[in-house]
């Protein structure tokens, strides 16, 4: 049933990014009045500036979907702390909507440190795709080197269960997904000016017959 949830709400996240970039290209490719085609070239109309609002939107939202699914479902990112916890007994556990519910964030009410390192700060809260449950280890993750700068959107550290190092490696996810929507944003922009352009030679052609 868990599973169900992610994949619906990882499937509404999707469809609300292109019903979103969908009724910006419905209003932009609508062609103004009395604009002619040397004006567009130097000068962006409104609905040409909210259609790079939009895109821009809609990229930011697909990168942060790649980076909740990296996060419910692959492996944690980053260097793995020496210390670890054993939770014993959990608070409340929530799917944030930042994360588009695909990532399960619990409060411990109660934990154990395995080693001794009682100047370290607990956890604040465990992420991963499934709710923790007590006798779970879990650690701290901190993205580091080359890793840190791989990722498009800043990455706090991490409390996330052991077990889910065995978990594929996603880090690639966020910025194969920035990189995937700038192109098609850039290819429809492109695809916009060509349409302005065929829109205003015809009208021209219609003008002098």
């Amino acid at each position: 049933m868990a599973s169900l949830l992610d994949i619906l709400s990882l499937l509404l996240c999707v469809a609300v990014v292109g019903g979103v970039v969908w009724v910006g290209l419905l209003l932009v490719t609508r062609t103004e009045p009395g604009r002619s085609h040397s004006e567009s070239a130097t000068k962006p109309s409104r609905k040409e500036r909210l259609l790079g609002v939009l895109s821009f939107a809609a990229v930011l939202a697909l990168t942060y979907a790649a980076t909740a699914v990296q996060t419910a479902y692959g492996a944690p990112l980053g260097t793995q702390s020496s210390e670890t916890v054993e939770v014993l007994e959990v608070r409340e556990c929530s799917r944030p909507a930042l994360d588009f519910g695909l990532v399960v964030s619990c409060d411990l009410s109660g934990y154990q440190r395995t080693d001794d390192y009682w100047w370290l700060d607990g956890p604040d809260s465990i992420l991963s795709s499934e709710a923790v449950e007590p006798g779970d280890r879990v650690a701290m993750f901190t993205a580091s080197g080359w890793t840190r700068f791989f990722q498009p959107l800043p990455s706090d550290p991490q409390w996330r269960p052991i077990e889910d190092t065995d978990k594929p490696d996603l880090r690639w996810l966020p910025a194969a997904a920035l990189i995937a929507g700038t192109t098609v944003a850039s290819w429809i922009g492109r695809w916009r000016r060509s349409r302005s352009g065929e829109v205003d030679t015809d009208q021209a052609l219609r003008g002098s017959g």
